[in-house]
């Protein structure tokens, strides 16, 4: 999940789909970026840059934390050492 991006957009009020439609791109793929499946070419970083005034190595990033604890917890090990 990227929710550096996702708080930008919210920080907008901009929906996924809302800010698709200004970008010029798909909800679906919007989701898909957004939840860091996609990795989105370079123009749409470039635009989500510009649109939500946050630097795209920013928007980028994922938060991978708690796909670490999950896949622990699916394992039965804990996240402790």
């Amino acid at each position: 999940m990227r929710t550096q991006l996702r708080k930008a957009r919210q920080d907008h009020c901009f929906t996924q789909a809302a800010l698709a439609a200004r970008i010029g791109i798909s909800a679906r793929m919007m989701r898909a970026i957004e939840s860091g499946t996609r990795t989105g070419s370079s123009w749409i970083w470039d635009t989500l840059e510009d649109i939500l005034g946050v630097p795209q190595r920013q928007l980028r990033e994922r938060h991978k934390a708690n796909i670490d604890n999950s896949l622990q917890e699916e394992d039965g090990h804990s996240s402790a050492i």
